[in-house]
């Protein structure tokens, strides 16, 4: 597939002119300097760093509490197979009715409640299960309308450069995540789950202000 991509590319883009190339190029520093979208993709980032915790301190803590790798597969298909259910009618009936933004922190809402779950329920399968369908439903509400909201946001000659800022910005979270190992490893995981809601609301709080930011610009 990524040879049939690349045979693609060349033949679609091999002849486009000089002067289209100079646009595109003039236009790639648009994204980040538009200080709203900026602020987005920061914000999210915070939220974006709790999420991946899935994948970085939620596997051992699973481990830690005695449970072995069938446990943690049944946890990750039942995850996956949610999304493969819920995730377009569920994104077809909200875009109808609400805008991406509001979609955006209602989703990290979801996601910071999923993790303050896990601090504050005390039955460590009550404590699972609540945080997955939590996590599930966040990041099907949020993870769409985040790459909606950028796509909205650009120009015509400008989409490439917000799309390319937004996987900036889950790249920059995939990498960051596994430092919430350290607090874990110093601290626990009571503390662990703590810090990422605590992100979840500093998210929650600064897209508020944005949104009420945009909400006064033409």
């Amino acid at each position: 597939t990524c040879l049939l991509a690349g045979l693609f590319y060349v033949k679609v883009f091999r002849d486009r002119s000089a002067a289209s190339q100079k646009r595109k190029e003039s236009s790639m520093m648009q994204a980040l300097t538009d200080i709203p979208f900026v602020l987005f993709m920061l914000f999210n980032l915070f939220n974006l760093f709790a999420f991946f915790q899935i994948i970085e301190s939620l596997p051992l803590f699973i481990a830690d509490n005695g449970y072995n790798e069938l446990h943690l597969s049944i946890f990750f298909f039942f995850n996956g197979f949610a999304i493969f259910i819920l995730e377009l009618p569920l994104i077809h009936y909200l875009e109808k009715k609400y805008k991406p933004l509001d979609c955006v922190i209602v989703g990290v809402v979801l996601i910071g409640l999923a993790y303050a779950c896990l601090y504050l329920i005390p039955n460590f399968w009550w404590a699972i299960s609540v945080y997955s369908i939590l996590l599930v439903i966040g990041e099907i509400v949020n993870f769409p309308f985040v790459t909606s909201m950028a796509h909205k946001r650009a120009g015509e000659d400008q989409k490439g450069s917000y799309m390319g800022v937004t996987s900036l910005m889950f790249s920059c979270a995939f990498l960051l995540a596994p430092f919430g190992l350290n607090i874990v490893d110093v601290y626990s995981y009571g503390v662990t789950w703590i810090v990422m809601t605590v992100l979840c609301v500093m998210s929650i709080v600064g897209l508020l202000l944005l949104r009420q930011w945009l909400s006064k610009q033409p």
